[in-house]
């Protein structure tokens, strides 16, 4: 669970879930990872609002935006796309997958368990699902449970995406943490890192871990890491502005708050250009 704390291709994310109609070519949910894992959020964010507007009763468009929500720290309005998605496609592997990681970071841990044990029975190959459902089942305390589910989802993600290969070492340090086994949670977050090393969030999830255990310089540290990875994208500085706060790293906090301002003025003018 997340205490407010790699390009991946969606064919690889989506692996042993239904099948979905192609839709013509441009803008795909697959493409809107892509940005996000570039940590180009706000233009993850566009695209798939854009599908989601052309295309209202895909499901895995609404589950996508969700994930992505989900990494913005966006919980109530991930939570919204995710119950959306499920309406639409409650026997969808992938849709109950993502379901599973939303309730959990909404600390619905049990609805999370239960959309975990879903996710796996219908697609029981799919890496990200093993991983899910093992961290909901560390978070309701179902350790041995949480260790079979995260053991096979690491046997799976030997030939997986870095993102599932993150996800399952994320969720290993998860486990450690919910069983106050911090020096574990720490190594696990790191290799996490190590496996989506431009990926600005799980330099984020480091500090906010640091933060945590009031390790504020080794905070600092990652946030200063972060703050050369991720672009002029307003929506990813303001979280790097808050949690620069809680390190009180007041310095990284304050370029991040104004590199946001700049951004968000700059992508109303682009808006204000085309219309």
């Amino acid at each position: 669970m997340r205490r407010r704390g790699a390009v991946i291709l969606l064919a690889v994310l989506l692996s042993a879930c239904d099948s979905v109609a192609p839709k013509p070519p441009g803008p795909t949910a697959q493409s809107a990872l892509d940005l996000m894992f570039q940590n180009r959020y706000s233009a993850a964010v566009g695209q798939l609002q854009d599908l989601i507007k052309a295309h209202p009763q895909d499901a895995r468009d609404h589950a996508t935006y969700a994930l992505v929500l989900n990494y913005e720290t966006k919980q109530t309005q991930a939570l919204d796309e995710a119950h959306k998605a499920q309406q639409l496609a409650p026997s969808d592997g992938f849709v109950m997958t993502v379901a599973t990681r939303i309730e959990d970071w909404n600390n619905n841990v049990q609805t999370a368990a239960s959309d975990g044990a879903t996710a796996v029975k219908l697609s029981p190959n799919s890496v990200l699902a093993r991983a899910f459902y093992g961290e909901a089942l560390a978070d309701v305390g179902r350790y041995p449970d949480a260790q079979a589910q995260l053991n096979k989802g690491a046997a799976l993600a030997k030939k997986g995406s870095a993102y599932e290969k993150a996800e399952i070492d994320r969720n290993w340090s998860n486990y450690y943490r919910d069983r106050k086994d911090y020096t574990q949670a720490l190594n696990y977050l790191k290799l996490a890192a190590g496996a989506q090393p431009s990926w600005v969030e799980r330099l984020l999830e480091l500090a906010r871990f640091s933060i945590g255990r009031q390790d504020l310089l080794g905070a600092t540290q990652y946030l200063q890491r972060a703050a050369t990875l991720s672009p002029d994208d307003a929506g990813l500085r303001e979280q790097l502005g808050e949690v620069a706060i809680f390190a009180q790293d007041y310095g990284v906090a304050k370029a991040a708050y104004q590199a946001a301002r700049v951004s968000e003025r700059e992508r109303r003018m682009v808006r204000l250009h085309h219309r």
